[in-house]
């Protein structure tokens, strides 16, 4: 973020400038040099911008392209003809119980907001939060944070309270699934066995989840905390897009934040982190019940099992398309392992079950939250016109 200019500056220039002569014509040409510099100098920044855009953009293909080539090298040797018919076989009461269980996670994960926004209701917050998602799928940032700020102040919602509700909602959930490998350890160290490397990935997440409480903490506390929190976070993100944001700006923004913090997070972070955890339950007997109706008896991979290798991996979800093919893949591998290779081609089809519900019943639900939004509105205006 680039700094404002100082109003005092333009004065002190024109105090050191020499005044002009009024015997001497003005150079007509200065002026249009002028001019046409400007747009040079402004120039510079968008065309930095735009290779940046761009850069991320071939990231994220080369990452699905990555993921593509992984998954096929990993699943090449599963019999898909029996994955077709696992799939085949799924009754429509069967598919009643996903769908019902997609929309209760979509609402607990959603609710927080409902927690942290003074006046919103949670059937608002599904709203909210489900059309936002299905606009960042499509449209690149800040795309997402327009339809919920469009909403909000359709609803009559505080802007103010609202940006803050969502930043603290947000914040929370990188907690949650950061913590989650920790819970995901323990189930499966009470359903069977595990190695070193996984007891060293859950350790290594669950101690990124205590940093990330810690400098909430931190900020929370003190303005001096917020203040070296904000000024170390920008230095380093001033190294990762330099020009685009300063130290600076993230030691006023960690500041401002801190106000936030003490305002909404100190009251309502309980009822949000049940929430969440809940959520992921609910995600969790999503997975479970997919595998099972695909074919795969719940005597060989249990419930706890299977919400032991979900949790284990859920911080993939912060990937591109909530880790759509690596996070797969991590799951797949630790089921196979315990189940046997036998249960290779069910385990995979729970798993496109699971992915189905997960993506296109959300999706769905927020077309159709922004077909009513937009019309509502629309009917609104015809109403007043002057709005």
């Amino acid at each position: 973020m680039s700094r404002p200019p100082d109003p005092a500056e333009p004065a002190e220039r024109a105090e050191d400038a020499e005044p002009a002569d009024p015997a001497e014509p003005a150079d007509p040409a200065e002026p249009a040099e002028d001019a046409a510099a400007g747009p040079r100098e402004d120039a510079a920044p968008a065309a930095t911008a735009s290779r940046r855009r761009l850069a991320g953009r071939l990231a994220r293909w080369a990452l699905l392209l990555a993921s593509v080539v992984v998954l096929w090298l990993i699943f090449r040797d599963v019999d898909w003809s029996s994955v077709g018919s696992a799939l085949a076989k799924l009754t429509w009461s069967a598919a009643a119980v996903l769908v019902t269980l997609t929309v209760l996670r979509q609402f607990l994960a959603a609710a927080p907001l409902s927690v942290f926004i003074p006046g919103l209701s949670r059937w608002r917050a599904l709203r909210n939060d489900t059309a936002a998602a299905v606009v960042a799928t499509v449209a690149p940032p800040p795309s997402d944070i327009a339809i919920r700020l469009a909403m909000f102040r359709s609803w009559g919602t505080d802007l103010v309270q609202a940006t803050s509700g969502v930043s603290l909602t947000t914040l929370l959930f990188y907690v949650v699934r950061l913590a989650a490998p920790g819970i995901g350890l323990l189930l499966l160290l009470a359903t069977t066995r595990t190695d070193a490397s996984t007891a060293a990935v859950a350790a290594i997440s669950v101690l990124a989840a205590a940093l990330l409480v810690g400098a909430i903490a931190l900020v929370g506390r003190s303005e001096r905390g917020a203040t070296w929190v904000g000024r170390g976070a920008g230095r380093v993100a001033s190294r990762v897009r330099p020009g685009s944001v300063t130290a600076e700006s993230w030691e006023a923004a960690a500041r401002r934040f801190r106000i936030v913090l003490n305002r909404q997070l100190s009251s309502g972070w309980l009822p949000a982190t049940g929430y969440l955890v809940a959520m992921m339950a609910a995600e969790s007997a999503l997975l479970a019940t997919a595998i099972a109706f695909a074919g795969v008896p719940t005597d060989v991979l249990s419930v706890f099992l299977v919400a032991g290798a979900l949790l284990l991996t859920y911080p993939l979800t912060m990937l591109p398309m909530m880790g759509l093919g690596i996070m797969d893949l991590a799951v797949y591998t630790i089921l196979v392992r315990d189940a046997g290779a036998q249960w290779g081609s069910a385990i995979v089809a729970g798993l496109v079950i699971w992915r189905l519900a997960t993506m296109a019943v959300p999706l769905v639900m927020g077309l159709v939250f922004l077909a009513t939004h937009s019309s509502r509105s629309s009917a609104g205006r015809l109403r007043d016109p002057a709005t």
